[in-house]
């Protein structure tokens, strides 16, 4: 399995509708939440959307491994 050293990697990790519907959700978020900050957690992109608060995921739930 790749290690993910960023949210850039993670998302062109897939490809098709997967990357795509992670690409804009990624948008959403920072359009919505422009302070946000991107984070890999558990070797799966993450985003707080306050400073150090929880860390929201984005999974494409057919490639996980595990439980999230």
């Amino acid at each position: 399995m790749n290690q993910f050293a960023n949210v850039e990697s993670y998302i062109n990790g897939f490809d098709g509708k997967a990357k795509e519907y992670l690409q804009k959700i990624r948008s959403i978020i920072f359009g919505t939440v422009p302070d946000s900050e991107e984070l890999i957690n558990y070797n799966i992109a993450a985003f707080t959307l306050t400073k150090g608060g929880k860390r929201e995921e984005l999974v494409d739930y057919k490639k996980a491994k595990g439980s999230v």
